[in-house]
Order: structure tokens, then C-alpha cells, then sequence
């Protein structure tokens, strides 16, 4: 698709003594380029975003959060405990998780998440 292209465009691709794609031709015009992998992929962050990798602190908290929340009364039925801390921390824990998932994307996709669109 891409060679398509390139002759629909009027230029040709020139090759190099082992038949590999060395250069585009545009007439007496010839500019050799070469595909370097490794440069490209050494700009780009080791791994990709994971939603579960960072969020997942905070999803499985869930639990420790709700057991710590709601007691039983004598009659057995479910009270809650509204510890302000507890439910401080867990909030907090859950906006950091979304801040570092935000930051991660960013970064992955060359956006500076602090500022505005």
C-alpha cells in the first residue's frame, strides 16, 4: 500500500544492492532514508498504560474499605462506622490512582496533563 502510494504520488522508491527500500525518487531527485527501529522505540516509554496495573490499588481497597465502613449491630444487621479517616484515606487513595493513571496516558501520549484543552 504504502509503494501505491508513493508512485500515485509520481515518485518511485529507489533500492539498494540487496533489493531493501533505500531511497524515494522524484526524477533526478534521490532521498535516502533509512527505517531505524531502535531510535524510535527507545523514545517511547518501556510499557504501555495499564488501566488495571495502576488503577488496581484503589479497586481492591474497595473491600478493606467497605469491611472497615459497616459493622453489625447486636441484631445483625449491617450499621456503618463512619470513621472519617478511613473514608478520607480511601477517597484519597482513589483520586491518586486516577492522578497516576492521568499522568501515565499523558506521558504515553506526549500530553501534558496539567493543562487545559
Amino acid at each position: 500500500m504504502a509503494e501505491r502510494t508513493v508512485q500515485r504520488a509520481g515518485m518511485s522508491i529507489g533500492l539498494d544492492g540487496r533489493g531493501r527500500p533505500s531511497s524515494a525518487v522524484l526524477g533526478p531527485v534521490q532521498a535516502p532514508f533509512k527505517v531505524d527501529l531502535t531510535s524510535i522505540a527507545a523514545k517511547r516509554p518501556t510499557h504501555l498504560p495499564a488501566w488495571y496495573r495502576i488503577s488496581s490499588a484503589a479497586s481492591h481497597s474497595t473491600v478493606w474499605m467497605v469491611a472497615q465502613a459497616f459493622a453489625s449491630d447486636q441484631d445483625d444487621q449491617p450499621v456503618m462506622r463512619a470513621d472519617p479517616e478511613i473514608v478520607t484515606a480511601a477517597v484519597l487513595a482513589v483520586l491518586g490512582a486516577f492522578e497516576d493513571l492521568v499522568q501515565t496516558l499523558g506521558d504515553y501520549h506526549g500530553k501534558d496533563p496539567t493543562k487545559r484543552c
